[in-house]
């Protein structure tokens, strides 16, 4: 068992019985307002920013092509500066409208993680079955594409339908009540 699970283990009996927003008031919310103001610099900066992606790319493949990515401390450093890229990219892509599609998904976001399981199995098997000789590259695309795009096809066809309570909160899981507007009633049931 590693360390870190260990001593992690040892002092659970201290956080486990506090509550959850504590957590992520100390660990989600805290990073939330430096997340925020990187994107408005890149958003404000985009010529610096797209030679921070530039830059980004290429440390990157040199790091990974020279084996050093593996090295632990070198490896946590990468991810840091690619979750860095990933906001910075985000950020530009929010200001274009040929970004839409992008900017459904990630609203949607949800949709996708509740929905891409069924999807992406089938279409794993599918191609496993009819074209085991594919690329495993190109079968891992095609996969993660299907696994995206159709719970968000299936989404739209189904939001305003009786179905639509697939990708709807339950009232006993939400932490706040939900808002309705002034006058409307709740339906008998």
């Amino acid at each position: 068992m590693p360390d870190f699970f260990l001593i992690s283990g040892l002092f659970l009996s201290r956080a486990i019985d506090r509550d959850w927003h504590d957590y992520l008031d100390r660990k989600v919310w805290q990073l939330a307002p430096y997340v925020f103001a990187f994107a408005a610099t890149v958003i404000a900066h985009r010529r610096g920013a797209a030679r921070f992606l530039l830059g980004w790319a290429l440390f990157e493949a040199l790091m990974v092509m020279s084996g050093t990515s593996g090295v632990p401390v070198v490896g946590l450093g990468l991810g840091f500066l690619g979750a860095g890229a990933v906001v910075a990219l985000a950020a530009l892509l929010s200001t274009r409208d040929w970004a839409h599609p992008i900017r459904y998904a990630g609203e949607n976001s949800i949709v996708v993680y509740l929905a891409f399981f069924l999807p992406m199995a089938t279409t794993r098997t599918a191609l496993l079955a009819f074209a085991p000789n594919l690329d495993l590259g190109v079968t891992a695309l095609i996969v993660t594409a299907v696994a995206a795009i159709t719970p968000l096809i299936f989404f739209a066809l189904v939001k305003n339908s009786s179905l639509g309570f697939l990708f709807k909160r339950p009232a006993w899981a939400r932490s706040e009540p939900v808002r309705r507007p002034r006058g409307q009633l709740l339906a008998a049931g």
